[in-house]
């Protein structure tokens, strides 16, 4: 199996180190939803508090 090289933003739970830039491994625990595009910044952010709430549930 081929490395390959991906780029995707993350958000580390309680974290304030500056690594923008570096390379980090991330595992995946669970996936927490399907793609969805938003007809609206607020709907996004809400959605964003949501998928945070779940995601430090999985933590």
């Amino acid at each position: 199996m081929e490395a390959l090289d991906l780029f995707s933003k993350k958000h580390i739970f309680d974290f304030e180190k500056d690594i923008y830039g570096r390379r980090i491994t991330v595992q995946f625990i669970e996936k927490i939803r399907e793609e969805v595009k938003f007809d609206s910044i607020d709907l996004l952010k809400s959605q964003i508090k949501k998928d945070i709430e779940e995601g430090k549930e999985k933590t």
